[in-house]
């Protein structure tokens, strides 16, 4: 099962923006490795969105959280999401998931935008 890795999924890097208290967000990245991973932080009571990228950067997938309605004025949650592949904050976690750590975590300041 095993030969050229046939059966396994492919490493890809999780972002997960999180509330983390009135005004704080969180960008957390992981290392996923398999479905149960992804499915966790979907599934979060506290995340926001979430972006699942290729370990060359590319988004693979992306979508809302359960806690997107808390995110601040209406919209908030979509464009942070939208902005997310840009986002300095989440291109420095991506960039340590790409050296070799398996999470990283870094404070978000509600309305930071990518050219903020």
């Amino acid at each position: 099962m095993g030969f050229l890795n046939l059966g396994k999924r492919a490493e890809t890097y999780l972002s997960v923006v999180t509330i983390a208290g009135p005004g704080r967000l969180r960008i957390n990245g992981l290392r996923a490795r398999d479905q149960a991973a992804k499915k966790a932080a979907v599934g979060h009571e506290r995340t926001v969105c979430w972006a699942e990228f290729s370990t060359n950067g590319g988004m693979l997938d992306k979508g809302l959280g359960r806690a997107s309605v808390q995110a601040g004025k209406s919209g908030e949650a979509d464009r942070l999401l939208r902005d997310l592949p840009t986002n300095p904050i989440c291109r420095a976690v991506l960039d340590r998931l790409r050296e070799g750590q398996d999470s990283v975590g870094k404070w978000l300041q509600l309305g930071e935008t990518a050219g903020a």
